[in-house]
């Protein structure tokens, strides 16, 4: 016990000795975050100089698969009724947080499994900066469409579909530039790669369903058990 009430003590003093200070907006390196932008344009070079020069930002990352996680949730209930089909009560926050920021989170440690086999060059680190910062053009034009939806007509709905067609392919290709940046893949192993990681992503899920699977029986079995108890008792 008073073991762990040190633990417990310490752990309060390494919170309130903590430099929260740093995440205010006037500390924040405003030549970081506007060179962010730069992957757009560059992204070869950009993702050169997150692996080698360091330029990449942890906390930047961070936000924005937060954002996407915001972007897909905003998506269910905020698109104009034409071209929303979801019902509200059918909104799941663990599938949306699963299908967003979490796939993210999941995607970097298969990666990083994956080319960590595959002699790959990229830190975990750099895995998900790269992947979070590939996610910029989906930010940038998901959050507006939602907003122009509103403004569209149902015999403009390809206007729409097009538009956040090419948001998608625009994240797809920065992230496989990153990959292959990150772990200084030609094309062809970059390709490789990212099918594996799809597998790897696809074996995670089998054994996380599996795992709940297991649990749910043995909870029914172990609440039948009760009952008995309960009942012979």
């Amino acid at each position: 016990m008073s073991s762990g009430k040190h633990m417990l003590i310490n752990l309060g003093r390494s919170i309130a000795g903590y430099d929260w200070g740093r995440f205010r907006p006037s500390r924040w390196d405003k030549r970081k975050f506007g060179w962010t932008f730069s992957e757009l344009t560059h992204p070869i070079e950009a993702f050169n100089d997150i692996k080698y020069e360091g330029r990449g930002s942890l906390m930047i990352a961070n936000v924005i698969c937060i954002l996407m996680f915001v972007l897909s949730a905003l998506e269910y209930h905020g698109k104009a009724f034409v071209f929303n089909y979801n019902e509200p009560q059918d909104f799941n926050l663990w599938t949306t947080l699963l299908t967003s920021s979490f796939l993210m989170v999941l995607w970097t440690i298969s990666n990083w499994a994956v080319c960590s086999l595959l002699d790959g060059e990229g830190t975990f680190k750099e895995i998900w900066i790269m992947t979070c910062y590939a996610m910029l053009p989906r930010l940038l034009i998901g959050f507006p469409m939602l907003v122009v939806t509103h403004g569209l007509t149902l015999d403009e709905s390809g206007i729409y579909s097009i538009i956040n067609s090419i948001s998608l392919i625009w994240s797809a290709v920065l992230l496989m530039l990153g990959m292959m940046t990150a772990h200084q893949y030609t094309v062809k192993k970059t390709v490789a790669s990212i099918l594996l990681t799809v597998a790897g992503l696809a074996i995670m899920f089998f054994i996380a369903v599996l795992l709940f699977s297991m649990g749910q029986q043995f909870y029914f079995f172990f609440d039948t058990v009760m009952d008995e108890i309960r009942y012979r008792m």
